[in-house]
């Protein structure tokens, strides 16, 4: 079965940006503990989420490292005890949808940006790397980290 997690994955993935950024180390953090335990906070589990909710949840409880709370592509009970949680939000800032110049300032002052994206077929299936774009805007369906901008000189 596919797990409709990507909202975890962008989360841990953003914080593990600043966790680096702020304190040097690379670490790798469980979208699992966001995919089990962040119901209350809007989310729903392997049927889809936010990365709000997930800030959320990461503001009262933190997120534990992947090696203790391992992905397995599935819901199941919540295993988050206090003692694995590792790391926690302060702070975060929701970007306007559509609002383009301030995602680039945001990229360019804070780092990686989790975004919310319209996942239309078939082009994003067949993204590898580098830039994307795409004309078929819609509804935003898919979790991303936005890494960076501009231009690419091989296009």
């Amino acid at each position: 079965g596919e797990c409709g997690s990507c909202y975890a994955f962008a989360a841990a993935a953003v914080l593990e940006s600043y966790y680096k950024k702020k304190r040097g180390v690379l670490i790798d953090l469980s979208p699992q503990n966001i995919v089990d335990c962040s119901r209350d906070y809007g989310n729903k589990g392997c049927d889809g989420g936010t990365v709000h909710g997930s800030f959320e949840y990461a503001k009262d409880h933190g997120i534990a490292q992947e090696s203790k709370y391992p992905y397995v592509e599935i819901e199941q009970r919540c295993k988050w005890k206090k003692d694995i949680g590792i790391v926690t939000v302060n702070d975060y800032v929701i970007i306007p949808q559509g609002d383009e110049l301030a995602l680039k300032h945001a990229v360019a002052k804070l780092g990686p940006i989790a975004a919310a994206v319209h996942r239309s077929q078939p082009d994003f299936k067949l993204y590898k790397s580098g830039i994307y774009s795409s004309s078929n805007c819609g509804e935003p369906n898919h979790a991303v980290l936005i890494v960076g901008y501009g231009t690419d000189p091989v296009a």
